[in-house]
């Protein structure tokens, strides 16, 4: 069985982390990377890594920043000290919640710590791709992703230029994503990751069902039929690209 990588999955929001990730075993799902939203989550997040094939990304998730302080980003130091990190996130910029310095302000500081303590940031950029890019051009931090990726091809070009990855996800199933499949269809072979979002992002088909990590195997199988490629190489390609980029 073909072996997958979800990169991005949001695994201690479900109710039986350990239910959801032997379905995501039996789906050929070896590894699932939580992608941390605030610090009142990490201690849930922290549990679900103790798991076989978890990993824990600890971060302060911009869509919340009105629940972050300041002393978070120094217990998001303490955290990675003393806690097994793969990434740096979810953090970013998201402004259809609103463009603010405090927002921008806490995204710098986790890309000080990614850079300081050698970790991949995981990065969110709703509405602020632009912004986003932009201060990692500001910062000369390349080792990235950006996570749910559905950006224009400038926009595109521009990440691989500065070195980043992108996220391919369920947006990419649907038939209205026109573009971006036409992107994937060409996308560096050695700049994708795969991931789910779960429980949120279902794919086309599960529309108001929660995502499970189980279905980056179905994330995949669609890449495949945009490529034209054999699903054996989607999966040796995105578990090359997943080593290559996380502090596994």
């Amino acid at each position: 069985m073909p072996a997958f990588t979800d990169s991005h999955c949001h695994l201690d929001w479900f109710p039986d982390p350990a239910a959801t990730v032997q379905e995501a075993q039996a789906a050929g799902v070896g590894r699932i990377v939580i992608a941390a939203t605030t610090r009142a989550r990490w201690a849930d997040v922290a549990r679900a890594a103790a798991l076989p094939g978890v990993y824990a990304a600890y971060g302060l998730h911009p869509l919340y920043q009105d629940e972050h302080s300041d002393d978070d980003l120094h217990a998001l130091e303490t955290q990675i000290h003393n806690h097994p990190t793969v990434a740096i996130g979810e953090c970013g910029l998201d402004f259809l919640s609103g463009d603010s310095a405090a927002q921008r302000a806490t995204f710098a500081a986790q890309i000080d710590i990614a850079r300081r303590h050698h970790l991949p940031l995981l990065l969110h950029a709703r509405k602020s791709l632009d912004a986003v890019l932009h201060q990692l051009k500001r910062a000369h931090y390349a080792r990235f992703v950006i996570h749910s990726f559905t950006g224009s091809d400038a926009q595109l070009a521009q990440i691989f230029a500065l070195g980043g990855y992108i996220g391919i996800g369920g947006t990419s199933t649907y038939p209205r994503a026109a573009r971006l499949q036409r992107q994937l269809a060409a996308v560096p072979a050695d700049r994708y990751l795969l991931e789910t979002d779960a429980p949120d992002q279902p794919l086309c088909g599960y529309q108001g069902e929660a995502n499970h990590p189980a279905r980056t195997a179905l994330v995949a199988a669609n890449l495949a039929r945009l490529r034209g490629e054999p699903l054996d190489r989607i999966s040796r390609q995105s578990e090359a690209n997943c080593d290559a980029f996380f502090a596994w």
